[in-house]
């Protein structure tokens, strides 16, 4: 007969899978706003038990049998205190594809901005961990010794788990396109291995029936037999100014009297300015923004193509322009080995590419030469082309408002009022600031060298500062926007950059239809005189009357906006583009969310069916 101490649980196992089950749900508190304990416990225990009983069942007959409970206590600790990290970050759960980005953290981190991030009370996951390593040294605690338990109160343990895993998967099923609304409604863990399965799943659309017919039809648009300004611009130079974390609500914003922006508020008046530009990023974030606009496809629904598919044969707006006689170039100050810039700027086409190495490390702000070294060691090779009578195509990603926001004494001249005076938005408004005043001197180099009348040059931001949520969890951050802005952050906000389009010879006009970075490179090919002949699912929108845009990453497959909304499938929420605020939804705004998620499916199926370069 069996001692009756084989028939119990490990006690190890019963302790580490409560500690777990009462971490997940102070994580789950943070994340989702909402305590429900026997829900929380009702959606998360599955997933533990399972991790609890592998545990069991790999070292519950070792000696050190604790010391695995305690590695695998920590590792829990340390991924949901990096949940928390990524969620204020990115205001969404994270699954294994992040786990490609891990080697860009470095640069992330060594500016300080994980700090703003942070938050005393995370420290918590890791109290237990303290007090039983303080036990362990004191020989108070079994570090050495296992308590043998029989596999069959594990195995049918795991089992239980198991299928309460699998109703918590069937009932989040329904948020299959969104893991944040998965992991809030059907649990953590439920969550990323419902990712795992899903990146299992191959896509139904053959790429035979991905045309540009085919993608035209379901944006509602028709291109025109004779687009207007065709060529209106062929042979000038092409500036793309991709300006980092530079939104549209910095334009016309003024702290203290004084204009945020004044460069951009010029051009604004002066230029073809686009009210509703719109960034599409996915998890690569700037570089996202780079490709997406240098190719018109989506982003991927989870991680980088700079990291994913870096050697793809793009068909690009720099080999369109290498094509059309053009030298072509990117500049940026970072190290071109970061984000696999090195592989993708060749396999996007550029003849050129100017980093670190070129621009040095001087007058140094957060990671890179500021945007004034960027502009001024920039100028002379442009001058020299244009000597030649060599048109150029220059892509430029600047640096220098990109968070922290910590700028050196000199370059804080926006006067900040008492209570905006150490706030995130206060520390980006002056750091926006500045890199307006960068490029206001650039500008006008750029006339003083008779570039800018023989320049196409546009100018938009790569994406948001911060997602709208975390304004919301702070009342000193939305009163400080408020102040500056007119209003709170809301997700129109978040998602519109600034946009401003200087083209030779074209009067000033205010686009008020959304655009995006997506509709970068059909609109310059037009100007440029140089017709398209692959796919894109972006639109010239110097020609277009609507427009249908898609979000991917921060927001789930599905979520569109067009000239009326902008919509979420998931909390069925749609808000005004023009008043900003919530309106009802309709039947039509699920079959256009249809249409998009459709459009973003044919995106990433002719990502994958693209060839290696060569």
């Amino acid at each position: 007969m069996k001692k009756l101490g084989l028939q119990r649980l490990n006690s190890h196992f019963v302790v580490v899978s409560v500690l777990l089950v009462a971490k997940f749900a102070l994580v789950r508190y943070a994340l989702f706003d909402s305590v429900n304990v026997l829900r929380d416990i009702f959606v998360e225990i599955g997933g533990i038990v399972i991790l609890s009983a592998i545990i069991e069942l790999l070292f519950g007959k070792k000696r050190w049998v604790a010391a695995a409970y305690f590695v695998y206590n920590a590792l829990c600790s340390v991924f949901l205190f990096s949940l928390l990290m990524y969620f204020n970050a990115f205001s969404r759960i994270y699954t294994y594809h992040a786990l490609t980005e891990i080697k860009m953290l470095g640069s992330v981190t060594d500016g300080g901005t994980m700090g703003m991030f942070f938050h005393a009370w995370y420290l918590l996951l890791f109290a237990d961990l303290a007090v039983i390593a303080v036990l362990a040294l004191c020989r108070r605690y079994p570090i050495g010794r296992a308590q043998r338990a029989s596999w069959k109160p594990v195995t049918w343990t795991a089992v239980c788990g198991v299928v309460l895993s699998l109703i918590n998967m069937v009932i989040g099923s329904k948020y299959s396109n969104d893991v944040t609304a998965f992991a809030d409604d059907a649990g953590i863990l439920n969550a990323e291995a419902f990712q795992v399965y899903e990146s299992q799943k191959q896509s139904n659309i053959p790429l035979s029936t991905i045309t540009q017919s085919a993608i035209d039809r379901l944006k509602g648009i028709s291109e025109p037999t004779h687009p207007r300004y065709f060529g209106m611009a062929k042979g000038k130079n092409l500036i793309i100014i991709q300006m980092e974390s530079i939104p549209n609500f910095v334009i016309g914003a003024k702290v203290n009297g004084v204009e945020v922006t004044p460069t951009l508020d010029s051009l604004a008046q002066s230029d073809v300015y686009f009210r509703n530009w719109t960034t599409e990023i996915g998890q690569g974030h700037t570089s996202d923004a780079e490709i997406i606009a240098n190719t018109s496809l989506y982003p991927l629904e989870e991680g980088s193509l700079f990291q994913a598919d870096p050697t793809k044969d793009f068909p690009s707006l720099p080999k369109l322009l290498n094509q059309a006689g053009y030298r072509t170039m990117a500049l940026h100050t970072n190290d071109i080995k970061f984000y696999n810039r090195n592989v993708v700027y060749p396999s996007l086409g550029f003849q050129q590419f100017y980093d670190m190495k070129y621009f040095g490390t001087e007058d140094k702000i957060a990671y890179a030469a500021s945007d004034d070294v960027l502009y001024q060691k920039s100028l002379p090779l442009f001058t020299a082309l244009q000597a030649k009578h060599q048109p150029f195509y220059a892509f430029m990603v600047t640096l220098s408002s990109h968070e922290p926001f910590e700028l050196p004494a000199k370059y804080q001249t926006l006067p900040l009022p008492a209570d905006m005076a150490g706030t995130e938005v206060g520390k980006f408004l002056v750091a926006a600031h500045y890199a307006d005043a960068a490029l206001g001197r650039f500008v006008n180099q750029l006339k003083e060298d008779g570039l800018w009348n023989q320049s196409v040059v546009l100018i938009y931001g790569d994406h948001f500062p911060f997602p709208d949520e975390w304004y919301q969890k702070n009342a000193a951050e939305q009163a400080a926007f408020t102040s500056a802005v007119g209003h709170p952050e809301n997700i129109v906000d978040m998602y519109n950059i600034a946009g401003i389009l200087h083209v030779p010879g074209m009067k000033h006009q205010t686009v008020e239809m959304p655009g995006g970075e997506i509709d970068t490179l059909p609109t310059v090919a037009n100007l440029l005189g140089i017709r398209l002949n692959q796919i894109h699912f972006g639109e010239d929108v110097l020609n277009q009357s609507q427009n249908l845009l898609g979000f991917r990453y921060y927001e789930p497959d599905g979520t569109y906006e067009d000239n009326q909304v902008l919509y979420n499938p998931t909390t069925t929420v749609a808000v005004d583009v023009n008043t900003h605020n919530v309106v009802p939804t309709t039947p039509l705004m699920k079959q256009i969310s249809a249409r998009v998620e459709e459009l973003e499916a044919m995106s990433t199926v002719y990502l994958e069916h693209l060839p290696d370069r060569q």
